[in-house]
């Protein structure tokens, strides 16, 4: 009789602690049951998940310990998250997919207010639920839900980039302001902040005092979101060519100077894509593809005595050297062309004007002057066969020239211009190039919009919004 006294006295004394309940001890057995619970159902894959790579990651690293259904004190960064999943539509997101049917207020409320209410599977699934909602966000306010780079299988899959994620949210839950650090996974340029803030006012505040904004207006504001979350612009320092609006602009040194362009007809566009300029040349020289010089150079220099002179081509040898074909020549060439190669010059006045600056692409497109300086007075410049041609090459040339280090002796670039010389300069850095397809943009707190020359929204919009989904906005 006095053993079981004793044992049901340390039992008590395990369990309570001045006549109440041990909080730690029952908090403790709760929390092993919903670890081993949460692995248990990650392993098993039985829920729907947008990154379930990323979210089993995620607990991994915490030894699958849970994370938002804390002590209700303790609960402030879930409340937080369940609000930034609940506004995604001001990010020009989503909210569908965000599980919209299993993050419930009302459901969190139960587990955090009345855990023994709520079953320990149901509460895994929670958890589980509201971390892959969050890593969502964070994705695609980083690299955009559709970009064409990174697809949702890329940054789930690959442990380098899919790691980002992951570890932003890490980081951003020992931050002292979660919110904030979670929405700096966003794009940090002007452009993409002015569209999320017209975001902001056409779904939260115009919503809220009953203010009708056209739809039309927010989907192609989400849409742009969307795009400005590909390009990752940096207004440090880079170009930025925008094909829509015609219009070059180069950031550097807190200043932004703006060139007219021109850019692929729709029949022959210039490709989005991200580059960079590491030279520009003064009267560069570009080789003639051998289809041309067959089909067109060589008949037209046979044909007419003046045609290489007139269109500044130049008949190389396979030993290299420049030849000075007369007729008679010409025809010998003509017996076995592929053992000559010709080249174009561009000095300054001729056909692709003054100043060349090359970059890497797969499109092969080029950038460069040209001699025709009214053709920029036309309000639609969507002409060219794909390359981008820039009103004032001499201009960007000496900005970047300069840019690029202010001991630079700009007199050098100007003789070499004025001489019409053939002569490269090298930058010292790199500048990046972002050739970006934006519909829209806010200047002065208006939304200025541009015609969709290469009718690329309607695909995008079919993406973010499917056939019957009438709006991106939460119903």
């Amino acid at each position: 009789m006095l053993l079981c006294l004793f044992f049901i006295v340390l039992m008590l004394a395990v369990i309570t602690a001045s006549g109440k309940p041990n909080s730690n001890f029952l908090l403790e057995q709760k929390e092993s049951k919903l670890s081993v619970e949460i692995q248990k159902q990650l392993d098993e894959g039985v829920i729907d998940l947008n990154f379930p790579g990323s979210t089993k990651r995620f607990y991994a690293q915490r030894k699958f310990k849970e994370n938002w259904l804390t002590n209700y004190n303790d609960a402030k960064q879930t409340w937080d998250a369940m609000l930034m999943i609940d506004c995604v539509v001001q990010y020009g997101l989503n909210h569908n997919d965000f599980h919209p049917n299993e993050l419930l207020y009302s459901t969190l409320h139960d587990i955090l207010e009345r855990p023994n209410t709520v079953t320990i599977e149901k509460q895994a699934r929670f958890e589980i639920v509201l971390t892959d909602a969050i890593l969502s966000f964070v994705n695609y306010l980083h690299y955009g839900k559709f970009n064409p780079e990174y697809p949702v299988y890329k940054l789930d899959n690959n442990t380098s980039i899919g790691s980002f994620a992951v570890n932003h949210l890490i980081a951003s839950l020992a931050a002292n302001n979660f919110q904030q650090q979670i929405l700096a996974a966003q794009p940090q340029a002007k452009s993409y902040r002015n569209l999320q803030r017209q975001m902001y006012l056409y779904t939260g505040l115009y919503a809220g005092d009953c203010y009708e904004t056209p739809e039309a207006d927010i989907r192609r504001v989400a849409m742009n979101m969307e795009r400005l979350r590909w390009a990752n612009i940096n207004e440090a320092s880079s170009i930025q060519i925008n094909i829509p609006s015609f219009l070059l602009q180069f950031y550097h040194a807190g200043t932004i100077d703006s060139f007219k362009v021109i850019v692929g007809k729709p029949t022959t566009v210039t490709p989005v894509l991200l580059t960079s300029i590491r030279s520009f040349t003064i009267a560069p020289e570009k080789v003639v593809p051998t289809k041309l010089f067959i089909d067109e150079v060589l008949p037209g220099a046979i044909k007419e005595a003046g045609y290489l002179k007139q269109h500044h081509y130049l008949i190389y040898n396979d030993a290299g050297q420049l030849l000075k074909p007369n007729a008679p020549y010409l025809v010998k060439i003509k017996e076995n062309p592929r053992r000559y190669l010709v080249k174009q010059t561009y000095a300054c006045g001729e056909p692709l004007g003054a100043v060349g600056f090359p970059f890497l692409n797969i499109d092969k497109i080029s950038m460069h002057g040209t001699p025709g300086k009214n053709i920029f007075n036309k309000e639609e410049r969507a002409l060219s066969n794909g390359c981008i041609k820039i009103e004032h090459p001499e201009q960007l040339a000496a900005l970047l020239f300069i840019s690029d280090n202010p001991k630079n002796k700009i007199a050098a670039l100007n003789q070499a211009i004025a001489a019409h010389q053939t002569k490269t300069f090298t930058l010292k850095n790199a500048v990046n190039i972002n050739i970006t397809y934006l519909t829209c943009e806010v200047k002065d707190g208006e939304l200025i919009t541009y015609k969709d020359i290469y009718d690329l929204d309607k695909g995008l919009e079919m993406e973010m919004y499917g056939i019957t989904q009438q709006s991106l906005a939460k119903k």
